[in-house]
């Protein structure tokens, strides 16, 4: 529940040691005339995917600033969201400065030349999917605040009892997960990899140039997050922690507030005159669907074709769907709605990539 907050805070770190990762790919300088046609062919798809991706992210910013001034939130202190905003300005100016010197080397044949082109094209890249994660996931937080101060009735009641009626029983399973310290712990480090594996693998992408690939993780994120907002609004629910309420004995080798970090944000969204939000110390607020199992199936997704990454990706997020119930307070019916909407994501993306 809390990936959006951790993807904002490893984006801006990530991004200053990009200009030297990239250079990583400076090797790939060596690759024929071809490689620069292919990659040209690629971009009209990427182009279309990322246009897709940030006009979904830009609706919901603009829906955010219509709402804002609207809504019982404030900005919890001022000068230091506007600290936020200069960096996130900063690393725009990052990006056009590598995206221009790629422009300005891009007809000199020049060894020298092709290999600071490549580096640049690269780096713009990695930073150009970072200022899109940072817009994507800043106006999904900051829309859930804004749906969460409504105060609409809270649906646990419910989705517990889909879970029941499903057979799922998520005290006996919480206990089970408790069970063993070592098996709890590696729930726990699995739940918590989900935000920096997914920086990990758009500076991957970006550096080895898949810019189609990039592209089309940007768009399934955009489409899942949107999906996810627009149920927190009509499904707002606390989590299973919540309504359970647990023995603390039940979840000792757990997280001591597994499920349950943004409780005390949500309560006061609902409930206080003026609420405030600010970038620090945010928290996702989203029960159901489960955006933690989105993200764990769209990163072993986006490696499909690299056999080395897959199967260790693949398996690490087999993991964090499993640790979303008993560390992250899931209903089962919270990730098994992630789990359709992903494959819906992915099945409209992949139809209309052929169009």
């Amino acid at each position: 529940m809390t990936t959006g907050d951790n993807v904002a805070k490893h984006v801006a770190m990530a991004s200053v040691a990009t200009g030297s990762g990239a250079a990583l790919g400076a090797d790939e300088v060596r690759a024929s005339a071809g490689d620069g046609r292919s990659a040209a062919a690629a971009r009209s798809p990427a182009k279309r995917d990322f246009a897709l991706a940030w006009g979904l992210a830009g609706a919901v910013l603009c829906v955010d600033l219509a709402w804002f001034p609207l809504s019982r939130l404030r900005i919890a202190d001022p000068p230091t969201f506007l600290a936020d905003l200069a960096i996130i300005l900063s690393i725009v100016v990052c990006y056009l400065a590598l995206f221009g010197l790629h422009w300005y080397l891009g007809d000199d044949t020049h060894r020298m030349a092709r290999v600071m082109s490549r580096v640049s094209e690269r780096s713009a890249l990695v930073v150009h999917g970072f200022i899109f994660l940072i817009v994507l996931f800043g106006s999904v937080v900051g829309f859930t605040y804004l749906a969460a101060s409504i105060g609409w009735p809270l649906r646990d009641a419910q989705l517990a009892l889909i879970d029941r009626w499903l057979g799922f029983d998520w005290p006996g399973f919480l206990a089970f997960s408790n069970s063993n310290a070592l098996w709890a712990r590696v729930l726990v480090l699995a739940y918590d990899s989900s935000g920096p594996q997914l920086i990990l693998l758009y500076l991957l992408l970006g550096l080895a140039g898949h810019r189609a690939r990039l592209a089309e993780l940007s768009l399934l994120l955009s489409l899942t997050a949107v999906a996810t907002v627009l149920l927190f609004l009509v499904v707002p629910a606390a989590g299973a922690y919540a309504h359970y309420a647990p023995d603390a004995r039940l979840f000792n080798h757990l997280d001591p507030k597994a499920g349950m970090w943004h409780f005390d944000i949500l309560l006061g969204l609902r409930n206080d005159a003026a609420p405030s939000f600010a970038f620090e110390g945010s928290q996702g607020m989203v029960v159901f669907p489960s955006f933690h199992t989105m993200l764990a199936m769209l990163m072993p997704y986006a490696v499909r074709d690299v056999r080395r990454l897959f199967l260790p990706v693949a398996a690490l997020n087999v993991l964090v769907i499993v640790s979303t119930v008993p560390e992250g307070g899931h209903h089962l019916i919270d990730v098994i709605a992630g789990i359709a909407i992903t494959c819906a994501a992915i099945a409209l993306v992949r139809r209309y990539s052929r169009i």
